[in-house]
């Protein structure tokens, strides 16, 4: 959340995952929920990608990215953000542990998860806010898991961690969102629903 006169800063840094692709750079944008386009960007193995500009209402603003099947990865943002995984969503390097928001009377969720290549694996632990482990799944390649979330009248927040699997190799995951949880993830949990921020 921003407030009106603030100065919004996105960063992020490019990287090949591939030399066989042919794009060397991402495509980087700051817009309003409008569709207006405050800052665009580009970013290389040279440069870092690097948006700025002030906002014009209080409110939250949408950044695009495009990397071309590449790995650009956030260095700064001058304020929390959210991943909107109602599609799939590619994670370079997560080392992170992530928020999802549960709302009130979900008793479980449905996240698919992608491991590229036969040397990835990973795990993924789903928490709640408790620290009570919920679920933890071995991700090999392509699977579809169900967390059970238990019962909450306000709603909360669950963290999810990715650790790499013991042996395995780890460079990015992908996941989405089939059901249960909203269809934003952050690193901050003051990104995701107002009332999450309680």
């Amino acid at each position: 959340m921003a407030q009106k006169g603030e100065t919004l800063i996105f960063e992020a840094s490019f990287k090949k995952a591939n030399q066989n692709y042919v794009q060397d750079y991402a495509v980087l944008a700051l817009a309003t929920h409008y569709g207006e386009v405050l800052a665009r960007g580009e970013a290389s193995i040279k440069q870092n990608g690097y948006l700025e500009a002030v906002a014009p209402y209080t409110g939250s603003y949408v950044i695009a990215l495009e990397s071309g099947r590449q790995m650009l990865t956030p260095v700064t943002s001058s304020h929390p953000y959210s991943i909107a995984v109602a599609d799939r969503a590619n994670l370079f390097k997560p080392d992170q542990t992530f928020r999802l928001w549960n709302p009130a009377g979900n008793y479980s969720a449905r996240v698919t998860f992608w491991a590229d290549g036969i040397d990835e694996a990973f795990v993924a632990t789903f928490k709640n806010k408790s620290g009570d482990i919920l679920g933890q799944y071995h991700i090999f390649t392509k699977q579809t898991v169900s967390v059970p979330l238990g019962h909450t009248f306000a709603g909360e927040i669950i963290e999810l961690s990715i650790t790499a699997m013991p042996g395995a190799h780890l460079e990015d995951v992908k996941l989405r969102v089939e059901s249960g949880l909203e269809k934003y993830m952050s690193p901050f949990a003051n990104a995701l629903v107002p009332s999450a921020k309680k």
